[in-house]
């Protein structure tokens, strides 16, 4: 006689084939490619990015100068490819957010967009320096142009908003 266990149909087991598995993660795989934006981030947003920058150190500045009665400037280098708030002097002030230096690198950086550049900045005799009185008024207009790729924007400091726009 043969054995009782022998003779009974096999119960499926519940639960997933390694093949089904697999299908699953492949096409999940290829929702997320699709998905993700192509190209990464273009030259037009990265010179926004930049802007931006400049537009919270000018109003940091000017916010400054006003509230403490101190002359307070937004230096540019172009060859450096940083701005800082500075004081009369010319030493950076801090920053709020870090509590260090209010000074913002445009080099390859974490957080920082890549392959921009300050081609040139003119403020009130050529200088590369947005100036501020002790009553938070500016003392120049003047442009500052900025290049990412094949894109490049001029940017006009309005003497009456404070607002950098594109001329």
């Amino acid at each position: 006689m043969s054995s009782a266990t022998c003779d009974l149909p096999r119960r499926r087991q519940a639960g997933f084939t390694l093949l089904e598995l697999m299908v699953v993660v492949a096409l999940l795989g290829m929702f997320a490619v699709m998905a993700m934006p192509s190209g990464g981030i273009s030259a037009d947003r990265k010179i926004d990015m930049i802007q931006l920058q400049v537009q919270d150190a000018i109003d940091h500045a000017q916010s400054i100068a006003y509230h403490t009665g101190n002359k307070m400037s937004v230096r540019i280098s172009t060859d450096g490819q940083w701005i800082a708030v500075v004081n009369e002097l010319g030493v950076p002030v801090e920053d709020p957010l870090t509590r260090g230096p209010y000074i913002v690198q445009f080099v390859p950086l974490p957080g920082q967009p890549t392959g921009v550049k300050m081609v040139q900045a003119s403020f009130g005799f050529d200088r590369p320096l947005i100036a501020f009185d002790s009553k938070g008024v500016l003392q120049y207009p003047g442009t500052l142009s900025i290049t990412a790729g094949d894109e490049s924007r001029v940017l006009s400091l309005n003497s009456a908003t404070v607002t950098l726009a594109e001329l």
